[in-house]
């Protein structure tokens, strides 16, 4: 029997969404999980996350993807300057014959750092 809806043999049938997961997941206050939501429902969901937030924050939407943008790039050069890190830290291992770990522990850093 042909349903109205697309058929995609490329998932499996339990990671389809029902009629009823998308009824409750829509009331909820709790994010919807990913795999129940189409790409455009999801970015709409957070879209509205977005704006809720800067309400409560009293910011105006432009403002709090400003904060978020600038965040990011900051994670970005977080990221950049941890892996020059890493790098240096790896190559003094090697001269010392030592492995990362060592020289972490040796330099009192943390793994997570």
């Amino acid at each position: 029997m042909d349903s109205p809806t697309k058929k995609s043999s490329s998932k499996p049938s339990s990671l389809l969404p029902t009629i009823e997961q998308k009824n409750t997941t829509s009331n909820s206050e709790a994010p919807p999980s990913s795999t129940s939501l189409s790409l455009e429902e999801q970015i709409s969901a957070a879209q509205q996350e977005l704006l809720s937030t800067a309400q409560k924050l009293d910011l105006q939407p432009l403002q709090a993807k400003q904060i978020v943008d600038e965040y990011i790039s900051q994670l970005h050069t977080y990221n950049e300057t941890k892996d020059a890190a890493l790098l240096v830290i790896g190559k003094l291992a090697a001269i010392k014959s030592k492995t990362v770990k060592q020289l972490l522990d040796e330099y009192n850093i943390s793994p997570e750092d």
